[in-house]
């Protein structure tokens, strides 16, 4: 099993410190969030608002032999579906 450590840390990194820089110093956290046909997804960061939800990949489109990760294009596909379909909910 490949060790994803550094992508765990590049993907926190992302979320503490280049996300807030690119939308106002907005705090993020990782959130479970409705869907519009019913059910929940965690994200990967969502705004403390719940204004800006993101999804963060960190995965490499290339498998160690060379080929094309497709399951990889598959999630980042799946992850796209998901954050059209996130139901905007402020916080109270």
């Amino acid at each position: 099993m490949a060790d994803t450590t550094v992508q765990g840390k590049v993907e926190r990194w992302i979320v503490e410190n280049e996300l807030p820089r690119w939308f106002g110093a907005r705090p993020f956290s990782k959130r479970r969030m409705q869907l519009t046909w019913g059910g929940e997804f965690e994200f990967d960061a969502v705004s403390a608002d719940g204004a800006v939800v993101v999804s963060v990949s960190t995965g490499c489109c290339k498998t160690v032999s060379g080929r094309n990760a497709t399951g990889k294009y598959h999630k980042l596909k799946a992850d796209a579906l998901y954050l059209l379909h996130a139901v905007y909910a402020t916080i109270a």
